[in-house]
């Protein structure tokens, strides 16, 4: 679900046509995605049976390996979207610049400069 919904965010063009057209490849892909799964995990689970002791953990471990290499292609992706560089912000580096930051910011909503919406 957090999927459709991030999705959906990042279409600029929210039609029903491409919405319907992304929630079927969404599905697709998880229906896809089940089926391998369960295949790889079972013999990954076979083969630990087979070789036994600790290697009873082989499906754990494949499923971090996978785990991982989605988080890799998450933050890969998601760094091309933003565009690779995060935003610096100016941010009071002693408690001086902070109280004044502060005295500002309420001498500007008192005068009515900063709109409360």
């Amino acid at each position: 679900m957090a999927t459709r919904s991030t999705l959906i965010a990042i279409v600029p063009d929210s039609s029903d046509d491409i919405i319907t057209g992304l929630f079927t490849a969404i599905t697709y892909m998880d229906l896809l995605g089940g089926w391998l799964i369960n295949r790889v995990l079972a013999v990954s689970f076979a083969m630990g049976i087979e070789i036994g002791g600790l290697w009873l953990g082989l499906p754990m471990f494949t499923a971090a390996v996978i785990w991982s290499s989605v988080l890799l292609i998450v933050i890969s992706v998601s760094i091309f979207l933003v565009g690779g560089e995060p935003e610096v912000v100016d941010r009071p580096t002693s408690r001086n610049e902070f109280n004044q930051l502060s005295q500002d910011l309420n001498e500007s909503s008192e005068n009515g400069d900063i709109s409360n919406e």
